[in-house]
């Protein structure tokens, strides 16, 4: 299936793909949201959003990505959800695969997001052992939680599970988690037991058990372990015949981004890759 070129294609539902879809609508394009993930991508697993203007008090990551989904869907941004697997230059316009049709686009901006780096060692695949928080349960009374990492994705998560009633123990490779110091303030006044420098070197999971071996031999064990170690670019997951910084192929958000991975400067991209497709555009028309 083959649908009616639009003008702009966003492949990627995160910060910075909501962003570009509304900044197309406003300058007057039609734009078209593809991404096989919710509205709000990664920023469900977050605890708490302190950063943003019009927030004073914070607020949830799944709250945000909720009042963003009402705002696409009242600006009548069309959206299809599916896998984009390739973007091929085709004339003037470019064309784009998915798993479930293939779509002609002006312009394309690229907000792909992550995906969790690799441990250096395989992890179990199961329900226990995760990359993140999005998807648990709220309420998590009587469980003993663990996760592993040092920075302040690490920290918020840590402090997540702690909210849901979980005994929670943040395992950091560092001598220190390294996060905000308002999350540094919460950690420390928090009931997280920190375990820093230790290193976790297996996983290990069986009949809801799971167990995390250490580098000096130690041991934790408990019900659920989550590993926040880093995150890369997933743009290798679709094949380019053009790559990004092509005239009309456009970049945001993670894949700008080895550090300041946040909300707001991806916005900021989303923006910017709309407004610059605008600009090319109607140079051609």
């Amino acid at each position: 299936m083959k649908r009616e070129s639009i003008d702009i294609a966003i492949v990627g539902a995160g910060p910075a793909g909501i962003a570009a879809c509304l900044e197309a609508v406003r300058l007057g394009l039609s734009p078209l949201l593809v991404s096989e993930g919710p509205v709000g991508g990664l920023v469900h697993a977050a605890r708490r959003l302190d950063n943003l203007p019009g927030y004073p008090g914070g607020i949830s990551g799944s709250e945000w990505a909720r009042a963003c989904e009402i705002q696409l869907s009242e600006a009548r941004i069309p959206r299809l959800m599916s896998k984009v697997l390739a973007v091929a230059g085709k004339e003037k316009d470019f064309l784009i695969t998915t798993s479930r049709e293939i779509v002609s686009a002006h312009a394309v901006v690229l907000a792909v997001g992550t995906r969790p780096r690799p441990f250096p060692v395989a992890l179990p695949h199961g329900p226990f052992i995760r990359r993140d928080a999005a998807g648990l349960p709220s309420r998590l009374e009587g469980l003993r939680a663990a996760v592993v990492g040092s920075g302040e994705a690490a920290v918020d998560t840590a402090l997540n599970l702690a909210d849901r009633g979980a005994a929670v123990t943040l395992l950091s490779r560092a001598e220190a988690p390294r996060a905000c110091a308002a999350l540094l303030g919460e950690l420390s006044t928090s009931e997280v037991r920190v375990l820093a420098g230790t290193a976790v070197c297996r996983a290990a999971e069986d009949a809801g058990t799971v167990r995390l071996l250490q580098e000096d031999g130690g041991e934790w064990t408990g019900n659920l372990a989550v590993f926040c170690i880093g995150r890369e670019s997933r743009i290798d997951e679709i094949r380019l015949d053009c790559p990004p910084g092509t005239r009309g192929i456009l970049t945001a958000g993670d894949m700008n981004r080895t550090t300041d991975r946040y909300v707001l400067p991806a916005m900021a991209d989303g923006r910017a890759a709309a407004f610059s497709s605008f600009i090319s555009i109607t140079r051609e028309a």
